[in-house]
């Protein structure tokens, strides 16, 4: 594949990893101010927060996907940090692969 190509590639997945975490965070705020200006009614506010914490958890392993993917293209076939492969999928996936 040529360089040119694979840039196309990695703006084309950088772009998607920028939507798939924009989005969540955007519901996250509209969540947030629904809570503080009273919108949401009482009975309903523990499970939109435990929806909001979970959004939020999902956009942290987003990044971590993302870091990974940029550490592997600055360094391919470098060994990934404990700390990122534990909490990153795209390494426990590709090891699974592997089997």
């Amino acid at each position: 594949m040529s360089n040119e190509k694979k840039d196309v590639l990695v703006l084309h997945l950088l772009s998607n990893f920028i939507h798939q975490i924009i989005n969540p965070l955007s519901g996250v705020i509209g969540t947030v101010d629904n809570l503080i200006d009273g919108t949401i009614q009482a009975d309903r506010r523990d499970q939109l927060l435990r929806a909001v914490r979970a959004q939020l958890e999902w956009a942290v392993v987003l990044v971590r996907n993302l870091a990974f993917f940029t550490k592997t293209a600055v360094s391919p076939g470098s060994s990934t940090d404990a700390a990122l492969s534990g909490t990153c999928v795209i390494p426990q996936l590709n090891d699974r692969a592997r089997l």
